[in-house]
């Protein structure tokens, strides 16, 4: 399997989405579809956990750097060691959040 070189600016911006930018693009879409809102909070926290799970089991550059972000430490996406990262971390983040969309769409659904 060929392995492309990422751009470092690319993997800190995606780093910076996963930390922060889902957030306002969350919020975007309340705004969008006010009467939805907990369908479309339960859908984003869903697909949070879920881009966070994977791209932890497929070792994604800007997983690492939103992990080193979060612990406000330094990104270094060309120097990677993904054993300094705990598994509690990324598990315990996924599940989390997977809980909390799960339940906001049961509530939406009760409603």
């Amino acid at each position: 399997m060929i392995k492309r070189k990422t751009s470092v600016n690319v993997v800190v911006a995606l780093a910076y989405f996963h930390r922060y930018g889902w957030i306002a693009t969350m919020m975007v879409l309340v705004m969008i579809m006010p009467k939805l809102i907990l369908y479309t909070l339960g859908v984003c926290y869903i697909l949070f956990s879920l881009w966070t799970f994977i791209g932890y089991k497929l070792k994604w550059l800007h997983i690492y750097c939103s992990l080193q972000k979060a612990h406000r430490k330094k990104m270094t996406p060309n120097s990677i060691n993904w054993s300094q990262i705990k598994k509690s971390d990324i598990y315990g983040l996924s599940v989390v959040f997977l809980i909390l969309g799960l339940m906001l769409l049961i509530i939406n659904m009760m409603y």
